[in-house]
């Protein structure tokens, strides 16, 4: 457990910033919280300020901003709003997904690993793959023991 301090000054050494979405007491729904770490007495401390519902917030992504002393905490708290306005990393990665064929390609490997295992063959135009002699019986007892 970290210790947690009830107030901080914005002139004050801050350092790392961090702001996320969680599910806490008393409200029980989701609510983006700024977690601001200072120095105190040797000891990183603490403190948590509640920004509101999660809803509040559509385009604004969770993040982490280190500090380590350099900035003060009204300076990393500007650099946050600004960060949690701008919507560049929002359309970043709408494009990065939209891009993507992760999930279509790991379809195919898993669709050919089956047509292997199981020495089916495939037939086209101007193609023909004829799979025999496949020991499905080893490759099954790699992968309970794999």
């Amino acid at each position: 457990m970290k210790p947690i301090t009830l107030a901080i000054h914005e002139d004050e050494p801050a350092w790392s910033l961090r702001e996320i979405n969680l599910v806490r007491p008393p409200h029980f729904q989701w609510r983006r919280y700024q977690i601001i770490t200072v120095v105190r007495d040797d000891v990183l401390t603490e403190w948590w300020d509640d920004l509101g519902a999660v809803e509040d917030y559509p385009h604004a992504q969770q993040l982490e901003m280190p500090s380590l002393g350099i900035l003060s905490v009204a300076k990393i708290r500007a650099e946050a709003e600004r960060h949690r306005h701008d919507d560049y990393w929002h359309k970043f990665s709408l494009e990065q997904i939209a891009e993507s064929t992760l999930i279509q390609d790991y379809v195919n490997y898993v669709e050919e690993n089956f047509q292997i295992i199981n020495n089916r063959s495939v037939y086209g135009p101007g193609f023909h793959h004829q799979r025999d002699g496949f020991p499905k019986e080893e490759v099954l007892r790699g992968h309970r023991t794999g």
